[in-house]
């Protein structure tokens, strides 16, 4: 296979859903370890699938949730490995690449606001390095489930039935759509979670742009692991 045929390839297939949902779910997984473990009560904020199991259920349903995420992602793993969609080395390659956008997006927006004067101090929570890892990843995974790929996601499937033909317009909602959603994404950190301030608020805005962009050419699986790194780099500064 030619390198600029691989290439193409490798752009396609980490895109899919399937690919996305497999090669996620250890993110999922890492994040819910520490409710497994009972090593932090912390919740990500949009995490509505843990308070519904256990408003209407209890920790044992919750393990088993968790144990068949755990086969299902095995089991469309498989599935993708048969396909020839699925191989170690891509599972490291797009994992690699989430990781280094999550790396340029964390240094870059946190140089940004420093250099305007609105990185001030904002105190963490008293959690440990291991916890705080557990909840990036849970940022990662739900925060770029419920801010970006389902809005966004909406948008690219209904905007051109809309309005059918009119790309113009199609990218002017799609624009609006994303300063809505990053808006949204960065008040729902102040609700009931922490005090406001123009500082976290703008960083958080302005990383939510660039989170959308990066779901929007590279999907689900890059957008992930960059917020999930961004997020470690932000908690541990």
């Amino acid at each position: 296979m030619k390198a600029s045929a691989a290439v193409k390839r490798y752009f396609q297939i980490t895109r899919e859903p399937l690919f996305a949902f497999v090669v996620t779910s250890p993110l999922l997984l890492l994040y819910n370890l520490s409710y497994i473990f009972r090593t932090s009560s912390v919740r990500n904020g949009v995490d509505f699938l843990t308070r519904i199991l256990f408003q209407y259920t209890n920790y044992s349903v919750f393990l088993m949730v968790n144990a068949a995420l755990l086969l299902a992602s095995i089991a469309a793993g498989i599935h993708l490995k048969k396909q020839g969609k699925l191989s170690l080395i891509l599972w490291g390659l797009v994992t690699i690449e989430g990781l280094i956008y999550g790396l340029l997006l964390g240094k870059t927006v946190l140089a940004i606001m420093s250099h305007v004067h609105l990185l001030g101090t904002n105190p963490q929570e008293k959690m440990s390095v291991a916890v705080k890892i557990m909840m990036a990843a849970g940022a990662g995974y739900n925060e770029e489930m419920v801010f970006r790929l389902v809005p966004l996601g909406l948008a690219l499937k209904f905007l051109p039935k809309l309005l059918p033909g009119k790309d113009f317009h199609q990218f002017g909602y799609l624009v609006l759509i994303v300063i809505i959603e990053s808006v949204l994404f960065s008040v729902a950190h102040f609700i009931g979670v922490e005090e406001f301030s123009s500082m976290a608020f703008w960083y958080r805005f302005f990383s939510a742009i660039l989170f959308s962009i990066l779901l929007l050419t590279r999907g689900f699986t890059s957008a992930a692991y960059a917020h999930f790194l961004y997020d470690v780099i932000v908690m541990l500064r």
